[in-house]
């Protein structure tokens, strides 16, 4: 639902094929939302730096409200973090405002 109210082409991966999916395909995204609602930590961690190690896109994670995992997923790279709890308005307006810091130039408007 989140993806739809942020409007734009998206398509979705689950962590198998993200794995196998190019960096080159990777690198060509312009908003990242990660859905790590069964990662651990350390799984969260190592998706985030495998998807730096391609892009510098914006990159939102959705977890569960846990401030250890939060802070790690911040540390790794990522943008922000949205919980699970959070209100869906509140959820689009912060990946509305993420993807407008990371296009200062003015080059995409949402």
């Amino acid at each position: 639902m989140l993806l739809k109210l942020l409007g734009g082409e998206h398509r979705r991966f689950n962590a198998s094929a993200l794995a196998a999916m190019n960096l080159e395909e990777l690198a060509r995204c312009d908003f990242i939302l990660l859905d790590a609602s069964n990662m651990t930590s350390i799984e969260v961690q190592e998706v985030i730096a495998w998807i730096r190690s391609a892009t510098l896109a914006p990159l939102v994670v959705l977890m569960a409200r846990e401030l250890t995992h939060e802070a790690a997923a911040l540390q790794a790279g990522a943008d922000a973090v949205i919980a699970f709890s959070e209100s869906l308005e509140v959820s689009v307006a912060l990946c509305r405002a993420t993807i407008r810091r990371s296009n200062r130039y003015g080059q995409r408007r949402l």
